[in-house]
């Protein structure tokens, strides 16, 4: 859930700091108390990663993870909130408008007092849920949770690697169904695309690897392919590091100073003459892997 969580609240802080760049922030008056939630995601978030490092699993920290992230819903909502509120004031303040100037200058005079009482409320909650992270951050202590940086938390590559064999623990309905439907799109009738790209994403711990496993390991892709290929993408590793882990599991060989152009080269001829080829990338942090090394001699 940590993990979850951790990658929740850094989405709700890009968007919180998008927004305080903006000048929605001032008109709306709330852009202090905005830039201290702010401070408050990033404390969390240094918190969160500590508690997914160190696997916790008692009730009292699940709790806490519970009453967390009730509070970041609750940050989320506020967020749209003062978007929106935002909107119509600069909508308000538009020279460009149809309406006589007279006209003009009373409606903005009665949509400001009118949106008074709702930007003292947006500034109250905030204000609100900012002693609730405070609250919440001070209950570390309880677990002694500590404020972690990003390279304190860099694990090996090794313990990211995956493969293509799936627990059979992890696959449930869903799973299979997700799996089954994927299958059918690519191996099913009237399918006469050179190169079929399907991509699953979402938040870390959701299921994509496991959906994958399953996806490689079922029967019509493991028949209908000539080659099959599952390659772990770590976060550090180069394009040509990748682009050598497909000539490997193809049975090819190349030499250790290749270059980009004879490595995509290794990898289109490895496929010619008629062969298709399933290739999993898992772990993939960026689309470059692909759209500049990978996926060029293959389309």
């Amino acid at each position: 859930m940590a993990m979850v969580l951790a990658a929740f609240v850094k989405i709700l802080a890009g968007l919180l700091t998008d927004y305080v760049a903006e000048e929605g922030a001032i008109l709306v008056g709330v852009k202090d108390e905005l830039q201290k939630l702010q401070e408050q995601m990033m404390n969390i978030q240094c918190l969160l990663k500590d508690a997914e490092r160190r696997k916790f699993d008692s009730s009292s920290i699940k709790l806490w993870l519970s009453q967390l992230k009730d509070v970041m819903y609750d940050a989320d909502d506020i967020i749209d909130l003062c978007r929106i509120e935002s909107h119509k004031l600069q909508a308000d303040q538009n020279p460009e408008s149809n309406i006589s100037p007279v006209c003009c200058n009373f409606s903005s005079f009665f949509c400001c007092l009118v949106s008074v009482p709702l930007r003292h409320q947006i500034g109250n909650e905030i204000k609100e849920i900012n002693k609730m992270l405070k609250r919440i951050y001070k209950n570390r202590k309880q677990f002694n949770l500590e404020s972690l940086t990003e390279s304190e938390t860099q694990v090996p590559d090794d313990s990211r690697l995956t493969s293509s064999m799936a627990s059979p623990s992890d696959v449930g309905r869903e799973i299979d169904d997700a799996a089954r439907r994927l299958v059918n799109r690519l191996v099913g009738e009237n399918v006469d695309e050179k190169c079929r790209i399907f991509a699953v994403t979402g938040m870390g711990g959701i299921g994509k690897t496991t959906i994958a496993q399953k996806f490689f390991n079922y029967p019509k892709i493991q028949t209908f392919f000539n080659l099959k290929l599952w390659v772990c993408v770590s976060q550090n590793q180069s394009g040509i590091e990748s682009l050598k882990q497909v000539i490997s599991g193809v049975d090819r060989r190349c030499r250790d100073d290749s270059n980009k152009t004879e490595l995509q080269g290794i990898v289109r001829d490895s496929i010619a003459a008629g062969k298709s080829l399933f290739l999993v990338l898992d772990n993939l942090w960026t689309t470059s892997v692909w759209v500049n090394w990978i996926g060029i001699p293959l389309i």
